[in-house]
């Protein structure tokens, strides 16, 4: 894990023990929502897993707030994104063997690159 994630994990972690004690969820009630088992939100939250994009949009629509307030290096075109919101293109990305255990700064290179395939109509990404 790198320190942006880390970090990344201890953002998430302070603001669900704050919307915890506002809401009065669990993880397993948030598991639910998430559309993971609540073993995964465990690690989330601890930092045993890194946060991803598509992690990082369910927590952060789970906890009604702004992605950029768990992962501050989150790329411009996810922004404008839910979870379950992303393009063909994007998933295809994310499926990707490996990518899930890059950096967030490597996976923004992939994305460019791919975004810059797209440009010159090199390969199937529209």
């Amino acid at each position: 894990m790198t320190e942006l994630d880390i970090e990344a994990a201890k953002r998430l972690r302070a603001i669900w023990e704050q919307r915890k004690k506002e809401h009065g969820f669990t993880q397993e009630t948030a598991s639910d929502f998430l559309g993971m088992n609540q073993s995964s939100v465990s690690q989330y939250l601890r930092g045993a897993l890194p946060l991803g994009v598509e992690a990082t949009l369910k927590f952060a629509h789970f906890l009604g707030i702004n992605p950029q307030e768990i992962r501050s290096d989150l790329p411009d075109w996810v922004l404008n994104k839910k979870a379950g919101d992303l393009s063909l293109a994007d998933d295809v990305i994310f499926m990707v063997r490996g990518f899930s255990q890059l950096s967030m700064p490597h996976k923004q290179l992939v994305r460019q690159l791919v975004d810059a395939l797209r440009s010159a109509e090199i390969g199937n990404f529209n």
